[in-house]
């Protein structure tokens, strides 16, 4: 890539309206793809989980224990709340 660089506090300079484009002594084709992916929860998907034991001896294995440790928290937590609005209940408070 050749040409001027210029910082973002610089202004670039346009091209003059009415002038003709410089003619292209040979085709060029310019093309470019991006791929996005996207996943939620504790759990990545699968073709990804594989590659984490390449970067962290047992990664695969290090991720699905904390989601078991998580979600078991979670059911934890979520039991105590209904048991607590049921015995709020019982009493008549709110």
């Amino acid at each position: 890539m050749s040409g001027k660089r210029y910082n973002k506090h610089q202004l670039v300079p346009s091209r003059q309206p009415n002038t003709p484009l410089p003619q292209a002594t040979e085709a060029t084709a310019i093309s470019s793809r991006v791929q996005t992916e996207f996943f939620s929860g504790p759990v990545p998907p699968p073709s990804l989980l594989a590659r984490y034991n390449d970067v962290v001896p047992d990664g695969a294995e290090r991720i699905l224990a904390m989601a078991e440790r998580q979600s078991k928290h979670r059911e934890l937590l979520e039991a105590q709340v209904v048991t607590g609005n049921v015995e709020s209940q019982r009493r008549g408070s709110l």
